[in-house]
């Protein structure tokens, strides 16, 4: 029996201390997602048509539960066209973390660049403006924009250290 009270009262502290209102809440901070906003105003102020894409689970009423992204991974978060009609793909990274692009969204990238279209990875206006000013003069589209992508990284290297194999 006191071992019962001891967890109602436990569970009871907890309680008061979670739903505090006089507790300050946590933000947390998504760079990626303000610089988003500014990028697909800027973008449709220059004349591009393009959206936003979520990837993020949605909640099914009918199940009762978070059902899994819908998108396949790797799209990029912008998708739209520019004012010629040609495809224009932006994955976005934080400002100074587009070192951070995954191998499945560089895949994504460079598929589309291969068909000739505008795929990047950005982390500011500036460098979608300087990409895309570039892409435009380049005389190699394809190969001016394979080389503006960030480096793919190496994930799960096995060193051989001179041990017979």
């Amino acid at each position: 029996m006191n071992d019962y009270k001891k967890r109602i009262q436990q569970a009871t502290e907890k309680f008061l201390v979670k739903h505090d209102p006089t507790r300050t809440k946590r933000k947390n901070q998504s760079p990626e997602r303000d610089l988003q906003k500014s990028v697909i105003s800027w973008l449709n102020t220059n004349g591009f048509d393009v959206d936003n894409i979520e990837s993020k689970a949605q909640f099914s009423e009918k199940a009762g539960r978070y059902i899994s992204q819908a998108q396949t991974p790797g799209l990029p978060d912008i998708m739209g066209n520019d004012v010629h009609g040609r495809a224009v793909f932006i994955e976005l990274k934080a400002p100074g973390r587009i070192s951070s692009l995954r191998a499945n969204q560089r895949k994504f990238l460079v598929r589309k660049i291969k068909t000739n279209c505008f795929a990047i990875a950005a982390d500011s206006i500036e460098c979608i403006e300087s990409l895309y000013s570039g892409w435009q003069s380049a005389a190699d589209k394809v190969d001016f924009l394979l080389g503006k992508l960030p480096k793919e990284k190496i994930e799960d290297v096995e060193l051989n250290w001179g041990g017979a194999e």
